[in-house]
């Protein structure tokens, strides 16, 4: 979906917007959902130059919210975020969160009774090795009869974002330059509107 903006120069190197010098950028980056995109904010030379910059920073700034909010775009492969609660780690991912290895339970003596897997791909990989030194296991029957159970992470996850850059600087740039032009088409828009509106009382 494109927008217009109108821009005459390039919001990050001043130069003019003409011609093959124009550059299709996204106004919230693709990795992160966005589908606005104009041909008014930046010239192909800063896009070559600070277009990937973007995509990392907001992925490395935002990666514990995107996969709970949805803001990522699926045609984009993201790797899994390790967050850490109560000693354990976990994975985010874009199916939920989940454990990131597997652990022992114990009994009320200490005694370990059993192992919990974090999903049953896991489960199968781990059955698969033990199968090699015992060709006896029946893997499939194994998973059939495992326990399958959904657990509710209790508490909250910590996490430390580090300082705001420059790189965020330029990002959030080209995100304001759209908003202050579109809200300035709605002012042009709503004054026209007033106009009408007093010519017509008068």
């Amino acid at each position: 979906m494109r927008t217009e903006l109108k821009n005459e120069y390039c919001i990050f190197c001043n130069k003019p917007l003409e011609g093959n010098n124009r550059s299709k950028e996204h106004i919230i980056p693709q990795c992160m959902g966005g589908i606005l995109w104009s041909e008014d904010l930046i010239c192909k030379d800063c896009n070559s130059k600070f277009g990937s910059e973007f995509d990392e920073m907001l992925i490395k700034r935002f990666r514990w919210i995107m996969y709970p909010l949805s803001l990522y775009n699926d045609q984009i492969k993201l790797k899994d975020w390790i967050g850490e609660h109560n000693g354990l780690k976990y994975l985010f991912t874009k199916n939920g969160i989940r454990p990131k290895d597997p652990r022992p339970i114990y009994d009320e003596n200490g005694n370990m009774k059993g192992m919990v897997y974090p999903s049953e791909f896991a489960f199968r990989k781990h059955l698969k090795r033990k199968k090699k030194k015992d060709p006896t296991i029946d893997i499939q029957k194994t998973i059939d009869y495992s326990v399958k159970k959904v657990k509710e992470i209790q508490g909250q996850f910590k996490f430390v974002s580090e300082p705001v850059g420059e790189k965020d600087f330029r990002c959030c740039s080209k995100i304001l330059e759209t908003l202050m032009g579109m809200m300035k088409s709605f002012l042009f828009l709503l004054e026209d509107y007033r106009l009408d509106i007093r010519e017509t009382r008068d």
